[in-house]
Order: C-alpha cells, then sequence, then structure tokens
C-alpha cells in the first residue's frame, strides 16, 4: 500500500467503543507536514495492521486500519544506513496512542536502531495527542546532530570485540534483563540462534570474536521479522537501554 492508498482510507470504527476517530488523512498530514514531506513517494513507507473490511451495496468495499506506520526518509544517514522518521499509531487499544520515533534504518536488512535516548515519543490519542507533531519537527531539526553522534556509538559498538566466553557473559546478562522490558527472551534466543547459524549473516565461526554491534542486529533482527508495526520503535529503544548505549 502506498500512501495515497491510506490516505484515502476509510475513517475506523471500534466495535462497541464510545470513541469517534477520524480519518486517516487527519492524522498523517499532519506529520506530513512536520516533517516536510515534499511529495516524493519513493520517500514514504507504509505499513497496516487491524483490517476492517465493510461491503457496500453494489458490490464496492471500503476499508479502514486499526494501525497505520508512515515511516519517512530524511537527511542525517551515515554510510550504511537510511535515516528516518516515523509515525505509529493504534486505534483498536482500550487506550489509543501515537507514537513518533527518529533512527537509522539498515539499508542491508532495514533493521530499525535507535541509539537516541529520547527516540521515541508516544502520547494518548484521546486528549492532547497534537504534541507528536511538534515533536517529529523537531527530530527534523536533530537529524544531523543525531547522525554525528549515531555513527559514533555504531563505530564504538562494532570496536568492541567479545571473545566467545565474553559473549556468551553478555548474552547471559541481556536474557535475564529482558523479561523486565517489552522485548521478552525470545529475540535473545532467536539471535543465538542467528550467531550460530552457518547460512546467517550473523553467523560467528567458533573461537571467533563478535562485536556488540552483530550481537545488536542479531537481536534487533527479530523485531523486523515481527508482523507487529506498534511496538518496533519501543523495543529498538529498550534493547539499547539493555545495552547500556545511554542512561537515560
Amino acid at each position: 500500500m502506498n500512501l495515497n492508498e491510506v490516505l484515502e482510507t476509510k475513517i475506523y470504527v471500534k466495535e462497541n467503543g464510545s470513541v469517534n476517530f477520524k480519518t486517516p488523512f487527519h492524522y498523517i498530514h499532519p506529520f506530513l507536514d512536520a516533517i516536510r514531506y515534499d511529495g516524493n513517494g519513493e520517500d514514504i513507507t507504509v505499513k497496516t495492521q487491524t483490517e476492517v473490511v465493510n461491503d457496500n451495496e453494489g458490490g464496492s468495499r471500503n476499508i479502514a486500519y486499526g494501525r497505520i506506520n508512515i515511516e519517512a526518509k530524511v537527511l542525517g544517514s551515515v554510510p550504511g544506513f537510511q535515516s528516518i522518521i516515523g509515525m505509529v499509531y493504534a486505534l483498536e487499544l482500550q487506550k489509543p496512542i501515537i507514537k513518533i520515533y527518529t533512527g537509522q534504518n539498515a539499508s542491508a536488512c532495514t533493521n530499525l536502531t535507535i541509539f537516541k535516548a529520547d527516540g521515541v515519543y508516544e502520547q494518548s490519542l484521546l486528549s492532547g495527542y497534537g504534541t507528536v507533531y511538534n515533536k517529529a519537527t523537531e527530530y527534523l531539526n536533530k537529524k544531523e546532530a543525531e547522525a554525528a553522534e549515531f555513527q559514533e556509538i555504531y563505530n564504538d559498538l562494532t570496536n568492541s570485540l567479545m571473545s566467545t566466553e565474553e559473549l556468551n557473559r553478555e548474552i547471559g546478562r541481556i536474557l535475564r534483563a529482558a523479561p523486565k522490558t517489552r522485548i521478552g527472551t525470545t529475540p535473545i534466543v532467536q539471535a543465538t540462534q542467528r550467531l550460530d547459524d552457518k547460512e546467517s549473516v550473523y553467523f560467528i565461526k567458533p573461537d571467533s570474536q563478535c562485536s556488540k554491534m552483530t550481537l545488536y542486529d542479531a537481536i534487533s533482527q527479530s523485531f523486523t521479522n515481527s508482523k507487529d508495526i506498534l511496538d518496533k520503535p519501543t523495543k529498538t529503544i529498550q534493547l539499547s537501554k539493555l545495552f547500556n548505549i545511554f542512561k537515560n
């Protein structure tokens, strides 16, 4: 689905709900304005979930989505990555929310990486959510500084090499801490499988060193593979906290 198609979708109606939502255009267009979108459709990625289809008289159909994710490429990239600002909202929740996030997508695997402590901003859709658009503009204005900080942290993680014993200790530490976050243990277990799989791009030969960045990417690959579009930015920033990349 492209941007124009999702902008033309209908209002999502929550069954037995007391909240009257607005059109996708109402939520998305202020975001596009906030990031100064220039109309280049190739710079926008759209994902949807929680589809509701209604048949009209005459055989036509109208579609509405409870979750929509818009991700825009912007200036401020580093080699091997594409700088993005994203917005995702979920209407079907008991407490509908909207999130704005900023980070870098790996060009090869599209893994989202967020090293910025306030890289995800969340608000209730029931009141005062207009501040998310201000946050999007703030993210845009700070993209160059974000890219410089990102490059420094990325280099540090890439150059932080662990022996097999050190890697096992680091995986154990993260595995114990993960249940206290929304990440859970499954992505950590899946990452170890990728590190041991000779067919995986994350494969580490026995007795070879592994960088912290490789371990980070092996874990975040699970977020990329997941169909859940709402929690990906939140889990990504929580992963960075597990790696002690920032303190708040």
